[in-house]
């Protein structure tokens, strides 16, 4: 996923103040600048052990996105994968709302609609990196 759309997202996610770093778009630039360094990382000691999804390729292609997720863990299909289960069971995270959805790309490019207020951010969150999801 962008990390543009990634930090818009946190920005606006109304996190309590536990998650401090989710009320600053510098902070939360900050932060993915070092998951992306920690990941670069753990890529190159185990790179052919870790499985990159692409969030725009998941939303356009799902089946194949996750088929290729599944046949890397080595785990069968189930038809329910791609199916938009209701249940009852609590979620506790901020995308809670979202899991009862189907996919969409409403997400895909928002930062779009905040280019100007990013600004300079964009060379923080390493953009025009070629290994940024």
């Amino acid at each position: 996923r962008d990390p543009r759309d990634i930090l818009i997202s946190i920005y606006f996610g109304n996190f309590d103040e536990s998650v401090s770093y989710g009320f600053d778009p510098e902070d939360i630039a900050h932060w993915l600048s070092q998951y992306h360094r920690l990941m670069d990382h753990w890529k190159r000691l185990f790179g052919n052990d870790i499985f990159d999804i692409d969030y725009d390729e998941l939303v356009d292609q799902p089946d194949s996105t996750i088929r290729a997720l599944l046949d890397f863990c080595d785990l069968s299909w189930e038809d329910q994968l791609l199916g938009n289960q209701q249940t009852s069971e609590p979620v506790r995270t901020l995308s809670s709302w979202q899991v009862r959805q189907p996919l969409h790309r409403r997400s895909s490019g928002r930062w779009k609609h905040y280019a100007q207020q990013l600004g300079s951010l964009a060379k923080t969150l390493a953009v025009d990196k070629p290994s940024a999801p």
